[in-house]
């Protein structure tokens, strides 16, 4: 049957709006999934807009929070006084956009309260501040309780932006899965149907508008993206340069401090201070070039430095924190290792990041850090260094994610132990770029070793440190550590060795005793002994005075070795004969310093021993010290500080002399001239109460012009800077002794000056 041309017109029109009505149907469900997407798309961003002015009101409140506690001025609380208004908008406003996301809803009650919990956090330090003052609020600060509540509130947003993008890209996959999934029926339709291209092309071009739309809706996601990460280098860039003001002046005045008289200790807290400082302000550097990193574009510097230097000052940075916890914290830096050229910040950064990490996870034991010569070939030094702990050790699974940005051992590590998580990922990229590579050795329980490797270039000359003594001197001396703790023991005789000295160790006090007496009975005793404090059964004071009491132990020179600093300490090692206290972590330089002094004590000692009569050998051996004899006229003492009246008198009493005590200069002046002719000497302090040491000299010089009498007057005290004995020899003293003051100093003083038939 032959279709009439009408059918056929039927037909065509027929077929012609069939694939027109699919056409329409193809359009209009790609034109709804557009239009659903665009409003996703906007939905989302609206979202992702309002959480990060909820991040921004929080951090601009911290940050003029920040400025006020440093300032007092009642202006910067301007920001905290809008978050209190505004945030509850923030929150109003986030209910209502995402109250069709039940997972993103669940989320913003545990928002609140970490904002509120901020707030209310921010609103006391503030009392404190306005009520108590600086120092107040400093301890307050000093607990980073805020730091932990404004990690808590970016991370809660930072999760909540994340699930937000994920949202948002799943609605662009399915946009464009869409536009691809019509665009293949409509060119099939226009196969099917050329005859109505026009209208094809009219509805095709409409999907291609649509495409558009979308790609420039992307294109303004993206652009914003760029902006958002732009908004936050410049945000980092203002809180760096926050930071660097209050830290500048820490750093500035500090080195003023260390300008001005100070004493031994004062000086190295000053430094400590300072090397502290200058330290935090690399880490906050490091920190702001974290995204540097992730691009490629960190560059390191070159320039020459010392390992041993950088590795102990590290140590010492971290040893407050160490002594806090009662850890013993030690380095070992191979004396094989030369001068390098590199970037000496990065690596003290990662080596702060590791011990710091190895202080925080130990509660007992003790912290190594050594620094050994792995390959040296021109024109590259390869170094390992290693941070071993008695920790709590590593599973597998966590030393698996361990080295990843924000990630650490496990959630309750996080809570118990806090931190960010960053500082590891950091120091894994620090370490590539120096051509290592980081990793851990671990049993959970049993400690920790974190190492790494890293190469450098040889210096092409020495570098400049502090003085170091030559070792020349210690060649075949013979030296004793004593040291319950076996790291210990080996890394001292390590260096001993490298000194070309003859070492041994031996664990404990009495195996001590035994060793230097056995050594002594064989005509070979040691020259000097390293002697820990802290030993089970027989401590180093105990050792000390036992040595003491033996005539042929007596000349071997002793340095007392401590983990724990105490104030007042070091003068009762010195008043005990020994010849120098260190504290743990030794550095290499002030080691090989000690040893060289009492080598040298040791030998002068020996000299003595050979030149001594019978009887003074017996007198020893009877408990009283060889060189105490007993003395007619008596030393009036002028100290007021009870200390170091304790440690002067034990002194005397050691040497044989019977010492009266005053504690001003008044009753100095009182002391000598009621009683005339009692007094053969007068160890003057210089700062004391009433009347300085300086003035009752002149009183006394001033009687002394009437009767014809002269009584020497040394003075003993602290100062001692450039012009100290000056002004004390001006003042009328006849000598001059900085304190500390140990015993052979002091004897040598006392035989100076006191009459011969004493």
């Amino acid at each position: 049957m032959r279709w009439s041309t009408q059918n056929q017109i039927v037909v065509g029109l027929g077929l012609a709006l069939l694939i027109m009505s699919l056409i329409g149907v193809v359009s209009y469900r790609s034109t709804v999934d557009l239009i659903e997407s665009n409003q996703a798309v906007t939905h989302a961003q609206t979202v992702l807009t309002e959480l990060t002015g909820t991040l921004s009101t929080m951090t601009d409140a911290e940050t003029g929070q920040r400025g006020y506690i440093i300032t007092g001025d009642e202006h910067f609380l301007e920001p905290y006084s809008r978050a209190i208004l505004q945030i509850n908008d923030h929150i109003l406003r986030l209910t209502e956009l995402i109250r069709n996301q039940p997972a993103q809803l669940q989320r913003l009650p545990e928002l609140q309260r970490a904002i509120v919990r901020k707030l209310e956090n921010m609103r006391t330090t503030i009392n404190i501040r306005r009520e108590q003052g600086f120092e107040a609020v400093q301890r307050v600060v000093a607990t980073r309780q805020g730091n932990a509540e404004m990690d808590e509130i970016r991370r809660i947003i930072g999760e909540m932006e994340q699930v937000q993008r994920q949202h948002l890209q799943r609605r662009l996959d399915a946009a464009q899965t869409d536009a691809h999934e019509a665009t293949l029926i409509l060119s099939g339709l226009t196969i099917f149907n050329f005859a109505l291209l026009p209208l094809i092309y009219v509805l095709y071009r409409r999907d291609i508008l649509a495409r558009r739309r979308v790609s420039e809706a992307l294109a303004e996601a993206r652009d914003q993206a760029i902006a958002a990460s732009r908004l936050k280098s410049d945000f980092l860039a203002t809180m760096s340069h926050e930071i660097r003001t209050p830290m500048n002046g820490i750093i500035g005045m500090t080195e003023l401090l260390l300008e001005t008289p100070l004493d031994d200790d004062q000086r190295e807290f000053a430094c400590i201070v300072r090397d502290s400082g200058q330290a935090l302000l690399t880490i906050i550097n490091d920190i702001l070039d974290f995204s540097k990193i992730e691009a490629g574009k960190l560059v390191l510097e070159r320039v020459d430095f010392d390992v041993r230097a950088v590795v102990e000052g590290a140590a010492e940075i971290m040893s407050a924190k160490a002594s806090e916890k009662h850890l013993a914290l030690m380095t070992y830096v191979d004396p094989q290792i030369p001068p390098v050229i590199g970037d000496a910040g990065r690596l003290r950064q990662v080596l702060l990041n590791l011990i710091g990490n190895a202080i925080k996870f130990t509660s007992e034991g003790e912290v190594v850090v050594r620094a050994l010569l792995d390959t040296a070939s021109e024109p590259r030094v390869t170094l390992r260094f290693t941070v071993s702990d008695t920790g709590i050790g590593l599973s597998p699974a966590a030393r698996e994610k361990l080295f990843q940005p924000f990630m650490q051992a496990d959630s309750s590590t996080t809570r118990r132990y806090g931190g960010t998580g960053l500082g590891l990922a950091i120091s894994r990229r620090l370490v590539e770029l120096m051509g290592g590579t980081i990793d851990v050795d671990s049993l959970e329980g049993q400690g920790s070793t974190f190492w790494f490797t890293a190469a450098f270039e040889p210096a092409p000359g020495p570098v400049a440190v502090e003085p170091v003594s030559s070792a020349e001197a210690l060649h075949g001396v013979r030296g004793l550590v004593v040291d319950d703790s076996t790291t210990s023991r080996d890394i001292l005789c390590r260096y001993m060795q490298s000194w070309q000295m003859r070492a041994e160790s031996v664990d404990s006090g009495m195996a001590a005793f035994d060793a230097l007496t056995a050594a002594a009975h064989a005509g070979q005793p040691f020259d000097v002994a390293v002697i820990d404090l802290s030993m089970p059964g027989m401590d180093g004071f105990a050792v000390g005075r036992a040595m003491d009491r033996d005539p042929l132990l007596a000349p071997t020179a002793r340095i007392l070795l401590t983990a724990f600093d105490q104030r007042g300490q070091g003068e009762e090692a010195l008043a005990a004969s020994f010849s120098a206290y260190l504290t743990k972590p030794v550095k290499q330089s002030h080691l090989l310093q000690a040893i060289v002094d009492a080598a040298r004590e040791a030998s002068t000692r020996r000299s003595a021993v050979r030149d001594r009569r019978p009887g003074d050998i017996a007198l020893a051996q009877n408990g009283v010290p060889q060189d105490a004899v007993p003395s007619v006229q008596r030393i009036l003492l002028a100290e007021d500080n009870l200390a170091n009246q304790k440690v002067a008198s034990t002194q005397l009493k050691k040497l044989g002399y019977a010492a009266d005590i005053v504690t001003n200069g008044r009753e100095a002046v009182d002391a000598v001239t009621r009683d005339d002719g009692r007094y053969g000497l007068v160890l003057m302090d210089v700062q004391m109460p009433e009347m300085d040491g300086l003035t009752a000299t002149r009183a006394i010089r001033a009687v002394e012009v009437s009767t014809g009498k002269h009584v020497p007057i040394i003075a003993m005290t602290a100062n001692a800077m450039q012009g100290d004995r000056e002004a004390c020899i001006a003042a009328g003293m006849d000598d001059y002794i900085s304190k500390p003051v140990n015993r052979d100093k002091l004897a040598a003083v006392l035989e100076k000056w006191l009459p011969s038939d004493m």
